[in-house]
């Protein structure tokens, strides 16, 4: 699949919570060639002080953050904050339990690390088609 010609992400602006330099450098012209708009990234922490006000189309996040874990960092997005978004946590490929406790936090997907290109459009393409993803933020209970 060449993601140069998948322009997935046309207009969508991306939120990277991770901590890994070396994941950012990796994802960050990934995306713009899938075309987003604008991507933010930094600290768990820091993404979530700003998530409210960069309005992200799309959230990947990495199961172990630097001051918190992706767990958490889902749950106050979907729990505390109540905010509909598309969210993948990033999580290594033998943490099985992990992946299932994101699922239960509200992680849209997991993305299994090491990943491809092609696993990456694949699931953003699938959590994109999701309802939460549809849906600019949303304040209040969800329903």
């Amino acid at each position: 699949m060449e993601f140069r010609q998948d322009r997935l992400l046309d207009g969508r602006k991306v939120l990277l919570a991770v901590h890994g330099k070396a994941i950012r450098e990796l994802l960050t012209p990934i995306f713009k060639q899938m075309g987003a708009s604008a991507i933010l990234f930094g600290s768990g922490a820091e993404m979530l002080r700003q998530i409210k006000e960069f309005n992200p189309g799309i959230v990947f996040c990495e199961a172990d953050l630097d001051t918190m874990d992706g767990i958490d960092f889902v749950r106050q997005v979907r729990k505390e904050m109540r905010l509909a978004m598309a969210i993948i946590l990033l999580v290594e490929q033998h943490d099985g339990e992990i992946a299932a406790k994101a699922r239960e936090a509200g992680a849209s997907d997991v993305l299994l690390v090491p990943f491809s290109i092609a696993d990456i459009i694949r699931t953003s393409k699938k959590v994109l088609e999701k309802p939460e993803a549809q849906t600019k933020l949303r304040f209040g209970p969800r329903t």
